[in-house]
C-alpha cells in the first residue's frame, strides 16, 4: 500500500471525511489521491489503485465494496453525472 497512499487514505475516509459508507466514484477517490499525496500517476493504475484500497480495508479493518453492495460481477456501478460508473464503498 504504501505511506503515501495509507496517508491518504486515512483522511480520505475519515469520519470527519465523509468519504466512509457511501459510494464515491472510483475515478474521483483515484483522481484524488493522485492529486492531494503529490504522486506520480506513472506509477499508479487502476489495479495498483484497487489492490492498494483493499489492503488499506484489511489492515484498518474495514469492507471494501461489500457483497451486498456489489452486482454480479463483483463491481458497485451507478448512474453518476449523466453515465454508468464505477463507484467504490468503504464500510466501517
Amino acid at each position: 500500500m504504501g505511506d503515501d497512499f495509507a496517508e491518504w487514505a486515512d483522511l480520505y475516509f475519515s469520519t470527519e471525511g465523509s468519504n466512509l459508507n457511501k459510494e464515491i466514484p472510483i475515478n474521483e477517490a483515484y483522481n484524488s489521491f493522485i492529486f492531494e499525496s503529490n504522486t506520480n500517476e506513472k506509477h499508479w493504475n487502476s489495479k495498483r489503485f484497487n489492490k492498494a484500497l483493499r489492503a488499506f480495508c484489511e489492515n484498518r479493518g474495514y469492507i471494501f465494496n461489500p457483497p451486498e453492495k456489489c452486482g454480479k460481477d463483483g463491481h458497485i456501478t451507478a448512474w453518476y453525472d449523466g453515465k454508468t460508473t464505477k463507484m467504490l464503498y468503504v464500510q466501517s
